[in-house]
């Protein structure tokens, strides 16, 4: 179902609460999923997710964000899909959330609203931050969530996360 569908049904006749979660292991410790809703919360918990990174724009249920469960709001649009806004800052923001998870052995889940273009980047740069080339990131994601749609400008903006994140950690 398309993000807009989904949208306009749940305004019109509110979330169903059969709806299960759509998500993808990536690495033991790393999801990506689409767009998850309170009535999800308890299929993150038995996953043993503690933090969920939201790239949508949107307001997201509260109950994603209550105990145990904690929730980072990155806030990114691609409304231009050949320009796409996911700023270095918040993507670096997501990530440190991520590797400060991941130390604590925790795993994380990031979601945008249909899994394929925000969540797949920010998975990718969180790659990136575990040690992964841009290519080998791209690469794992790609090969382990079919939906993922990495066009040229989000390999382009993994690339440079790339860079940056590499200028950093000098």
């Amino acid at each position: 179902m398309t993000s807009l569908v989904r949208t306009a049904r749940d305004k019109l006749h509110g979330t169903p609460k059969d709806a299960p979660l759509e998500y993808t292991q990536i690495k033991n410790n790393l999801y990506i999923g689409a767009w998850p809703t309170k009535y999800n919360v308890d299929a993150i918990k038995a996953l043993n997710i503690k933090l969920i990174l939201s790239t949508i724009l949107e307001s997201v249920d509260k109950e994603l964000g209550q105990p145990p469960l904690r929730l980072v709001k990155l806030r990114m649009s691609d409304a231009l899909p050949k320009k796409p806004y996911y700023p270095t800052k918040k993507l670096m923001r997501g990530v440190n959330a991520a590797l400060a998870a991941f130390a604590n052995e925790e795993k994380v889940m990031v979601f945008c609203k249909s899994g394929r273009h925000r969540s797949a980047t920010t998975a990718c740069c969180i790659l990136i931050g575990q040690g992964y080339s841009a290519k080998k990131a791209i690469k794992l994601v790609k090969s382990k969530r079919k939906q993922a749609d990495l066009n040229d400008a989000l390999i382009k903006r993994i690339e440079t996360f790339e860079q940056a994140w590499q200028e950093q950690s000098k």
